[in-house]
């Protein structure tokens, strides 16, 4: 067809061409960083899961932490027990957590571990893929440049 572009093959299978260097080295490039990512949703939801501990009851305790007021801006505050301040026993406001494409869901700080840990497990499962599809790109990087 007139104007259609041609590409070259995938270096993945029986009778291909092998891929350029700097082709395996924006694969790698981008596997490394598809993996970075979720490790660091697993580190948010590690910070999620102390967040969680702190805020947990502390007989009526209130506790002094940092807290993000906007545009990065870190001030400290004195945050109460929040099964104690909740009024009548009743569950304390809800923890909104971000559970992806921008969408928060709120969860009772009594869910969070649950979630949390799931979530993490999730994250750690996908980031085992990423981890082997880099290992694997990275060996047909250097066989390319071996030759």
């Amino acid at each position: 067809a007139a104007g259609a572009e041609l590409h070259p093959p995938s270096g993945r299978g029986h009778g291909s061409m092998p891929r350029a260097p700097h082709e395996l080295q924006r694969e790698l490039r981008a596997a490394l960083d598809a993996r970075d990512a979720v490790a660091e949703a697993m580190k948010g939801f590690r910070q999620l899961l102390e967040l969680a501990a702190e805020l947990s009851p502390r007989g009526g305790r209130a506790s002094t932490m940092l807290v993000d007021v906007g545009s990065g801006c870190m001030m400290q505050a004195e945050v109460p027990d929040l099964l104690e301040a909740a009024p009548g026993g009743q569950e304390p406001p809800a923890i909104y957590v971000d559970i992806g494409c921008g969408v928060h869901a709120p969860f009772a700080l009594s869910q969070i571990d649950d979630v949390a840990r799931e979530r993490t497990a999730q994250l750690q499962r996908k980031w085992r893929v990423l981890d082997e599809r880099a290992k694997a790109c990275a060996a047909r990087l250097e066989e390319s440049l071996a030759e």
